[in-house]
C-alpha cells in the first residue's frame, strides 16, 4: 500500500510541498490543483514525492466523493463510437488485420496446437500423471 491509495495522501503530498491548506487542493485530470493559486502537480511527480511518506493511520482516513454534477465518468453515458459497425458485422478486430510479411495466425496456431498434441501423447506414455 502506498501513500497515493488514499485521496487524503493524494492531497496532502502538494499541499506539504507547497505549504498550504490540504481542503483547498483537488484533483483534476490527472494532477492535484491548488484551487486559490492554480499550481498542479501531476499524478507521475506526486509518486516520487509520496514514496518515501509515511502511511497515515487506518483511523485518519475517511473517504470523500466527488458530488454527482463534479462527474466525468461515473454514472454518465458513455457512447460506443463503433456500434453500428459491430452490430451491422463491419468492425475490425485485432485478429482481423493483416500485416504484410507475417504469416496468419491460424495458420500459427494451428501448427502450435497440433506440435503441442505429439509431445502431449509422447509424454503421456512415458510420464505417470497424477
Amino acid at each position: 500500500m502506498t501513500q497515493l491509495q488514499t485521496e487524503e495522501g493524494v492531497v496532502r503530498v502538494p499541499a506539504g510541498t507547497w505549504n498550504v491548506d490540504p481542503a483547498t487542493c483537488h484533483a483534476q485530470n490527472h494532477a492535484i490543483v491548488h484551487q486559490p493559486t492554480g499550481r498542479r502537480l501531476g499524478f507521475g511527480e506526486l509518486v516520487k514525492v509520496a514514496a518515501d511518506l509515511p502511511l497515515p493511520s487506518a483511523d485518519h482516513l475517511q473517504l470523500r466523493f466527488k458530488p454527482p454534477a463534479a462527474r466525468r465518468y461515473v454514472d454518465k453515458p458513455v457512447p460506443i463510437v463503433d456500434l453500428a459497425d459491430i452490430v451491422r458485422g463491419r468492425a475490425t478486430y485485432g485478429i482481423d488485420v493483416v500485416v504484410s510479411g507475417l504469416k496468419p495466425n491460424a495458420d500459427s496456431f494451428v501448427k502450435g496446437v497440433l506440435f503441442a498434441a505429439r509431445l502431449d501423447q509422447s509424454a503421456s506414455t512415458s510420464v505417470a500423471c497424477p
